[in-house]
C-alpha cells in the first residue's frame, strides 16, 4: 500500500477531527512539523483514550516508523520498538501498513506520554 493511503487510513482511525487535514498535509509534505505536533501537542493530535494503552503488536508486521525529526523509514514493529528502547527520550510514531494500529511517544516532557491504538 502507498504511504499516502496508509496515512489516510491512519488519520481517519486515530487523528482528532480538528487536526486531520493538517496532519495529512504535514505527514506528506512536512513530516518534521507533523512530528513536532506529535512530540509537543500529543493530546491535540490523539484522544486521551489511547494514552497509556497496553502496547500489543505483531513484531514481523511492516510499519512506517517516524523519529523526532520526521525521518520516516519502512521497517518492522520489532525493529522500530528496539530502536525506541535503545535511544529512548520519546518523539516517535509507528503506523502499521494497514493504518489500523499505531504507537506514539511525546518528547521533551518530564515524563514521556505513550499512546497506542488498534482498530
Amino acid at each position: 500500500m502507498a504511504t499516502k493511503n496508509i496515512l489516510e487510513i491512519f488519520a481517519s482511525n486515530f487523528i482528532s477531527i480538528e487536526y486531520r487535514v493538517r496532519f495529512l498535509h504535514d505527514a506528506l509534505k512536512k513530516p518534521e512539523k507533523m512530528m513536532n505536533k506529535i512530540c509537543h501537542n500529543t493530546s491535540y493530535v490523539f484522544s486521551n483514550k489511547f494514552l497509556n494503552s497496553k502496547l500489543v503488536y505483531d513484531g514481523e508486521e511492516k510499519c512506517l516508523f517516524y523519529n523526532v525529526v520526521g525521518h520516516m523509514e519502512e521497517t518492522t514493529w520489532d525493529i522500530a520498538i528496539k530502536e525506541i528502547k535503545s535511544y529512548g527520550n520519546g518523539g516517535y510514531l509507528i503506523i502499521s501498513y494497514d493504518g489500523n494500529t499505531f504507537y506514539a511517544e511525546s518528547e521533551g516532557e518530564s515524563q514521556v506520554k505513550k499512546y497506542f491504538g488498534k482498530v
